[in-house]
């Protein structure tokens, strides 16, 4: 929490939490001490298996999944991913594997809506520009969904004056919120 001489209120930072998935000990503990050595605001959870990767996410709202895809078990990552979206389809999700011409997990990855491919081994700098190009894109998009549904719900308040007679508005003003609800719309 952060407090601003200018206001009694605090200031509270909103951490973005992922879960990471992979069953390799040593390399899940890397790439958490990486992500958080470069972005304090980053709340890493770690799972060791596809069971405990369900758990967590059942339990907690996350803004991003990475995964592995091969793994010991019943499930591997992409079954895991695929699990998790049916309960939180908004998360967002990086996906890394080592075996890429073996089964072809790329496509399957597709499937479950992943935003971005990594093919181990990797530099723990390109996944950090992932996981920042991932976070970025969501927060654009959230963005453009607000402004959406701000610019709908001032037109559907503008045509209930219209429509009830409650006040006059203007043909100009109707037009500006129309041209300003249609840009709205082509830019989401």
């Amino acid at each position: 929490m952060i407090f601003d001489p200018f206001n009694e209120a605090p200031i509270i930072l909103m951490r973005e939490k992922i879960l990471l998935l992979e069953d390799d000990e040593a390399l899940r503990g890397e790439v958490a001490d990486s992500l958080e050595d470069v972005d304090q605001s980053l709340q890493i959870v770690q799972a060791a298996n596809a069971i405990e990767a369900i758990e967590a996410a059942r339990s907690t709202q996350f803004d991003l999944m990475i995964t592995d895809v091969r793994m010991a078990g019943a499930k591997d990552g992409l079954g895991a991913l695929a699990e998790v979206k049916k309960f939180c389809p908004a998360m967002h999700s990086i996906v890394m594997t080592g075996h890429m011409y073996e089964d072809r997990p790329e496509v399957r990855a597709m499937r479950c809506g992943t935003d971005f491919f990594l093919k181990k081994p990797f530099g723990l700098a390109k996944l950090s520009r992932a996981v920042q190009q991932v976070l970025e894109t969501r927060q654009t998009q959230a963005s453009l969904a607000n402004q959406l549904k701000g610019f709908l719900n001032s037109a559907k308040r503008k045509l209930l004056r219209v429509t009830t007679g409650v006040s006059e508005v203007e043909e100009a003003e109707v037009h500006q919120e129309r041209r300003l609800l249609f840009s709205a719309y082509f830019t989401a």
